[in-house]
């Protein structure tokens, strides 16, 4: 009986330290997170951007004596409505004037082009040239008419995939991700863009 006893408050015990660590942890986590935010100097104003066809959440970014000093969005969407294509998390940044300046990607949420293989350091160096070329040939297109599905398996030569790039593109697209590409250059040189060079203006 007095072992029972013994075992019971011996793994009472146990149970008390690591409720104990694990506070203890939760505790300094929530006061690194309150030293970074003390630490912060920039504030991020949520602006809704209403245009004909869609609208988004613009953050402009401010240091603390109300300067903007960027423009972000975060961007969480298919690029196309069929299998191929894998859902992209990702963040545009522009200057005060509405050019753009990088884009960035969660931790573990990498974008992916065909067969959902992983973007290489090469490829998000291309997406970057592209989506800072507002004269990119893509202006003269629309997602539809970015393929040419009779020449997909030569492209890509493979079965079953949606959509070859037209050639006039290929080169400046990232192979095996041209409507990733497409979608992203069309956030990034379209309305959020125009609508901060017009805030500048103002």
């Amino acid at each position: 009986m007095k072992t029972n006893c013994y075992y019971k408050f011996r793994i009472i015990g146990i149970a008390v330290r690591l409720a104990g660590l694990l506070l203890l942890i939760l505790c300094l986590g929530f006061t690194s997170r309150v030293k970074q935010q003390a630490n912060d100097n920039e504030k991020v104003i949520p602006l809704e951007v209403k245009t004909d066809s869609t609208s988004f959440t613009l953050s402009q970014v401010l240091d603390n004596t109300d300067k903007t000093l960027y423009f972000y969005r975060d961007i969480d969407q298919f690029p196309c409505d069929d299998s191929v294509c894998q859902r992209m998390q990702v963040r545009i940044y522009w200057d005060v004037n509405g050019k753009y300046t990088k884009l960035t990607t969660p931790e573990g949420f990498g974008l992916t082009k065909l067969n959902h293989k992983p973007f290489t350091p090469k490829d998000y160096q291309k997406l970057d040239e592209l989506l800072g070329n507002p004269k990119s040939y893509l202006r003269y297109y629309k997602l539809e008419n970015l393929t040419n599905k009779a020449a997909e398996k030569h492209y890509y030569s493979v079965d079953a995939i949606s959509g070859a790039t037209v050639t006039e593109v290929t080169y400046e697209t990232v192979r095996g991700a041209v409507k990733t590409c497409f979608v992203l250059w069309k956030i990034a040189n379209g309305d959020a863009p125009k609508y901060i060079r017009q805030l500048a203006k103002k």
